[in-house]
């Protein structure tokens, strides 16, 4: 996920996690067609169907990343002219709420397993996708 200029998350990157050549060829293609997709979505399912809830641990999390992510944007933006504004309570609470939504959403997608026609398989065509690759991060470039 990506964070807006508003504070909320972007879930919509070309390359969802790294799959280049080079680690696809290590993994071998078999592997990853069997054990990572199977892993991928038994990790998901893990996450989404315990009796606790992940809700309540991402809520503390991001919280805690949307207070900080507005005040590094106070700082730049304003360059500490206005330090004593802070993120509007209820602004503070729909962004988390939001971002768990999105989170809890993609996660279920994920954890669904309906055939060779899963969310899983779309994950790692977009990520092995060399059109994709080419509008990865550069910062990524030197480790392909």
């Amino acid at each position: 996920f990506d964070v807006l200029g508003n504070g909320s998350l972007d879930g919509n990157r070309s390359v969802p996690f790294r799959l280049t050549p080079n680690i696809r060829q290590l993994i071998t293609p078999t592997s990853v067609n069997g054990v990572v997709f199977a892993n991928i979505i038994a990790i998901a399912r893990c996450i989404v169907e315990p009796s606790y809830s992940i809700e309540s641990l991402l809520r503390a999390i991001l919280r805690d990343e949307i207070v900080y992510w507005d005040k590094k944007h106070q700082d730049d933006v304003y360059n500490i002219i206005n330090d004593d504004e802070d993120i509007d309570k209820s602004q503070l609470i729909h962004l988390v709420d939001s971002a768990i939504k999105l989170i809890i959403t993609r996660l279920h997608d994920t954890a669904e397993y309906s055939g060779a026609e899963s969310k899983v398989s779309s994950l790692i065509s977009t990520a092995e996708n060399i059109e994709n690759l080419a509008l990865m991060d550069p910062c990524l470039f030197p480790w392909l």
